[in-house]
């Protein structure tokens, strides 16, 4: 559509010379000597064109209905009123009829009611124009039946509700949301336009829904029983035309009016093929050719709503930019938010309180040290060294034994002593010299020499893991060995 619109828009921008297409800052394009920078294609402009996503504020002014969460809430209440229920219960018979003849397959039977009856009309309404076997089946009077309920639906959903008092001002005050909005949009570009006498928004456009047409319809006064057409269903490409003009000659002055002077004429074509009607606003007399533009104003205002009153009266928090707009916005008392329904209040609360539950577990754990751990039972090799648990050939100054090793290790040594204490220089592992720097003395001399004589020719030796280094004063220093 951005792409067909601007095609179209050639015929209202045609290419002028002296254009630089610069919408912002026109004298960018100034040069020094005093010529301008031209637009390629002999000043071919480019209309700014702009596609908002719902994450933009500008959307608000062309679906406002969409993400208010209060105006669903009003929506819903109105839909458990007997003015609901009646209309339901008399439709029942038509939409039965309806699916038995042409809705198999296509909806599920609970849903052919007038619950959904906007959907039903716009299935029926195009089947029947493009498929003519289905023009067999249905005809044009059970087509306009469905358009007349779909019409009664859409009327109702944007603010046409005779509740006998279920709904209170602000319930329907809401449910006129994608009017109000709308409104905020038209005085905008008129006042754009007059603040600069002229020279900005000139031509501005909008597309939407049929949404803001049925609600300002409502708001405007043009619903009415003189005018029952706008409480139906508007056509596809019907077209709203908001024109401020004045009623000066245009010889008499190039001067912008004044705001005395302005005026505004509301017109209405319903489909593409029908011709532009005026109508009167805000229940002017229709013999005049328009309402004062200060009037118009001040009509609009009472109606008018902008983004951000919009973000106070929807709370709508899956918004981004109704922080923008409204400080405080997550902790602001909406006027438009409904309270919470228990079970959703309960379920709520519940998860709540678990959050706050396991947060409060997590910090005493941070606080406090606690770990878990898993106990690993891991057995000890009984590897006696790098060379395994035996003594090898290449270790003849290693005594060994089997089995564990004890703190200290007592070796008897005597002339002819045969008993245990001679068996126990055969357990244990302990280094009985270096083969490095080898004594000279035989190792059962040296055994004889470091022997003490106060306890029976027996010597303490320690373990050779022992960390403390002992001195024997007794005994003889090592001698280096010297070989040829």
């Amino acid at each position: 559509m951005a792409a067909q619109l601007r095609h179209s828009c050639k015929g209202f921008f045609p290419p002028t010379s002296g254009s630089s297409n610069n919408t912002e800052i026109p004298a960018l394009a100034n040069v020094v000597n005093g010529s301008v920078l031209e637009s390629p294609l002999g000043g071919y402009q480019y209309p700014p064109i702009l596609t908002p996503t719902f994450r933009d504020p500008t959307s608000v002014y062309l679906a406002g209905q969409v993400n208010c969460e209060a105006y669903v809430a009003s929506f819903a209440q109105w839909l458990g009123t007997n003015e609901v229920l009646a209309m339901n219960a008399a439709s029942a018979s038509f939409y039965a009829r309806i699916y038995r003849l042409a809705l198999q397959g296509v909806f599920v039977r609970e849903s052919v009611s007038f619950f959904n009856s906007y959907a039903i009309y716009e299935y029926l309404n195009y089947q029947y124009i493009h498929n003519s076997t289905f023009r067999e089946v249905i005809s044009m009077e059970e087509v306009m039946y469905a358009r007349f309920l779909a019409s009664q639906w859409v009327s109702a959903a944007n603010g046409n509700v005779n509740t006998n008092g279920t709904l209170d001002a602000q319930d329907r005050m809401i449910l006129h949301v994608a009017g109000r909005t709308m409104a905020r949009l038209i005085v905008s570009a008129f006042e754009t336009n007059y603040g600069t006498d002229g020279a900005s928004n000139k031509l501005t456009m909008a597309f939407g829904s049929h949404e803001p047409i049925m609600s300002f319809a409502l708001l405007s006064g043009l619903a009415s029983n003189g005018q029952s057409n706008f409480y139906s269903l508007p056509n596809p490409g019907s077209s709203m035309i908001f024109e401020l003009f004045s009623m000066e000659s245009g010889n008499s002055s190039r001067a912008y009016p004044s705001q005395t002077d302005l005026m505004v004429r509301f017109l209405f074509r319903n489909g593409t093929n029908e011709p532009f009607i005026s109508y009167p606003l805000f229940s002017q007399a229709p013999s005049q050719p328009g309402i004062p533009y200060q009037a118009f104003k001040n009509d609009m205002v009472d109606i008018m709503m902008g983004v951000s009153q919009w973000c106070l009266a929807c709370g709508s928090d899956s918004t981004v930019f109704c922080p923008a707009y409204v400080p405080n916005f997550g902790g602001t008392l909406r006027s438009g938010s409904r309270s919470l329904k228990p079970a959703v209040a309960g379920v709520i609360g519940a998860v709540v309180t678990l959050a706050v539950t396991a947060l409060a577990g997590a910090l005493v754990w941070w606080l406090f040290g606690l770990r878990l751990h898993r106990s690993i039972t891991r057995r000890k090799p009984d590897l006696g060294g790098f060379k395994g648990g035996d003594k090898l050939a290449s270790d003849p100054d290693l005594l060994s034994w089997k089995g564990n090793k004890p703190e200290n290790v007592i070796v008897s040594i005597g002339k002819g002593n045969t008993d245990a204490s001679n068996s126990a220089a055969a357990r244990g592992h302990e280094r009985a010299g270096s083969w490095e720097m080898r004594s000279k003395l035989t190792s059962a001399a040296a055994d004889n020499s470091n022997a003490n004589a106060n306890n029976g020719s027996t010597r303490v030796r320690r373990s050779f893991d022992d960390d403390d280094i002992t001195v024997i004063h007794s005994t003889e220093p090592v001698k280096v060995y010297e070989h040829v």
